[in-house]
């Protein structure tokens, strides 16, 4: 998989209203008055995925994890690190039958990979596919393209044709593949089978989002890097803001983000494994600006001891704070400070220095998730407007507990840190 979006970082970040407020409910300044500080923004809520008649927060890889051996690893010890979705390239269907059929048992959902017979444009292997498919349990959805703008930009058509060059990449992209979506809708029609494709740009995140209906962004800085946190890390951040707001505009189903975590590199590249602090912040930071899934890159490139060192304890962390990613979002009764960007990155991308999102599960508990998007200790003010409010809060992640006086918490976050207050309504 070739990543070419953080090249272009530059063209992006000064396109107007790139993402100044297109899926927003309010504005309001920021306090720090400084023209790079970005303006307090309340996102409405996105739609989760629903699966076998419920919302569903997805959490796991293309495809299972390895085990030493290299054999992968059993459906039931994935799902005992929290997982609980694996995508699938499809193959021969006794296969895929029993892949599908085994995911059941162990309770999880399967998003099979179409996208070398829709690369090859075969309309007519795709069609028996969905056709054998569709009913099976485990079917959350298809995956019907990775990257397109890379495969078809490099494309000898593309390339070569003046005629076909002139109408601009991405309705290039749709005439070549715009026949899928219409080709599964006519065989499956059940909503809670989702079309997903990873858009590799995100200046096209729009302008592709009528491809499918649940985009799978992702953002890898450890390429070219030997330091954790050496590389821009903070671009996840932009790039899942950018993911919301087109899923906003096409309709407010809710999007997947893909974090890398690889130590398989065989073939790739020069990308550095993360280490357990950069995997954390790839697959927290998006839900602060609104994903509904988690799904990393790649299950297959990564062996135990890594996995264990590594993916699964940020795995088990989603799982277990997935009650309150689908519950409700109190966004706008949370201010985070600082809220200025204070790094030449983050001011590049007019993000500020600390994100956050409120969310409160069913039972009436309150999260609020906040990152720290530099690479340097950062001291944070976090103002909650819930009425009442206790004594103190309770670091997820961590296991830490932290006062709120008159409303606040204040906390020193680490470079890159996540922070995961579990907020008790007092009695």
């Amino acid at each position: 998989m070739s990543r070419k979006k953080t090249l272009l970082i530059l063209s992006a970040a000064v396109l107007p209203g790139c993402f100044l407020g297109l899926f927003y409910i309010t504005q309001t300044g920021a306090a720090s008055g400084d023209i790079n500080a970005p303006s307090r923004q309340t996102v409405q809520q996105l739609r989760p995925l629903m699966f076998k008649g419920k919302p569903f927060f997805p959490i796991g890889a293309y495809s299972q994890t390895r085990n030493l051996d290299n054999s992968f690893v059993k459906f039931e010890d994935l799902a005992k690190q929290g997982w609980n979705t694996v995508l699938q390239h499809v193959a021969d269907n006794q296969t895929d039958i029993k892949f599908l059929n085994d995911a059941d048992a162990a309770g999880f959902a399967v998003i099979l990979s179409m996208h070398n017979l829709i690369a090859a444009q075969d309309q007519n292997s795709v069609a028996k596919k969905v056709s054998t498919l569709n009913s099976y349990p485990a079917m959350l959805g298809y995956y019907i393209f990775d990257e397109p703008e890379n495969v078809y930009s490099a494309s000898e058509e593309y390339k070569h044709s003046l005629h076909i060059s002139s109408m601009g990449l991405g309705k290039f992209i749709i005439s070549k593949i715009g026949w899928v979506k219409p080709l599964i809708r006519a065989i499956d029609a059940d909503k809670e089978h989702y079309i997903f494709m990873c858009i590799g740009w995100w200046t096209f995140y729009e302008e592709l989002s009528g491809l499918c209906e649940i985009n799978l962004p992702n953002e890898y800085p450890t390429e070219n890097t030997k330091t954790e946190f050496e590389g821009p890390q903070a671009n996840i951040i932009y790039d899942a803001k950018l993911a919301a707001k087109a899923a906003y505009k096409a309709g407010g189903q809710g999007f997947c983000y893909t974090p890398l975590a690889i130590n398989i590199n065989t073939g790739m590249g020069n990308y550095r494994p993360p280490t357990i602090n950069e995997f954390r912040y790839s697959a927290f930071a998006p839900i602060t600006q609104g994903a509904m899934g988690i799904i990393y890159w790649a299950g297959y490139r990564c062996k135990s001891p890594y996995t264990e060192q590594v993916v699964y304890p940020v795995t088990r962390q989603l799982n277990e704070l997935t009650p309150f990613f689908l519950g409700k979002w109190l966004d706008d009764k949370l201010q985070c400070e600082p809220s200025q960007s204070s790094t030449p990155l983050l001011k590049k991308l007019v993000l500020p220095t600390v994100s956050g999102c409120l969310r409160q599960s069913d039972n009436g508990k309150y999260l609020l998730l906040a990152v720290n998007n530099r690479a340097e200790v950062t001291s944070a003010t976090f103002r909650v407007n819930i009425e009442r409010l206790p004594s103190q809060a309770r670091d997820f992640i961590t296991g830490r507990s932290v006062p709120i006086i008159g409303g606040e918490i204040k906390d020193l976050m680490g470079p890159y840190g996540v922070c995961a207050y579990i907020i008790e309504q007092a009695k």
